[in-house]
């Protein structure tokens, strides 16, 4: 008996299968919510780098976040994010891919069983055409020589009649 969660992931399969999302649409907001992070993440960095160079301005609430390690840190976020999110899209592009080359393997598969199957046909219809063919030329050869016997028979019994005369 399958678990809650086989019965759930199925349950989630049916539903997508029943209401499909638009794909472009949830690429396009995974790709703009990667720039949003790579952004932020690089104003952050900005921030501490013009914070620690420089001028002193007014000490933010929050000093962790002028560490340049922290920014660095959150730079790196955004740019794993934007790996997942490019890896995800190739991903389901690959997966994409896969399903039209399951789908063409198995219409050639069927082309080919069919295929198969006709010549297995016209094989079969031609063997029986020769058999047929040599047949009717024995046929033919047994009543030429039926003919020729009578033909002959006839001639020999015409002469038979002539010379009794």
């Amino acid at each position: 008996m399958p678990n809650w969660r086989d019965q759930y992931l199925s349950s989630i399969k049916d539903a997508e299968l029943s209401n499909p999302v638009n794909m472009e649409l949830v690429q396009a907001c995974s790709q703009m919510a990667d720039r949003i992070s790579a952004l932020e993440a690089e104003k952050n960095g900005l921030e501490a780098l013009v914070a620690n160079s420089g001028t002193p301005t007014a000490q933010p609430t929050e000093p962790s976040t002028n560490d340049p390690g922290v920014a660095q840190l959150k730079q790196d976020l955004a740019e794993a994010l934007r790996s997942k999110g490019v890896t995800e899209k190739r991903l389901r592009a690959g997966e994409e891919e896969l399903m039209q080359l399951r789908a063409k393997h198995k219409a050639d598969t069927k082309s080919i069983r069919d295929l198969t199957a006709d010549r297995n046909s016209l094989t079969t219809r031609l063997k029986d055409r020769e058999y047929e063919l040599r047949e009717k030329r024995k046929l033919i050869e047994v009543r030429v020589t039926q003919m020729l016997q009578f033909t002959i028979f006839v001639a020999h019994s015409n002469i038979s009649k002539y010379k009794m005369r």
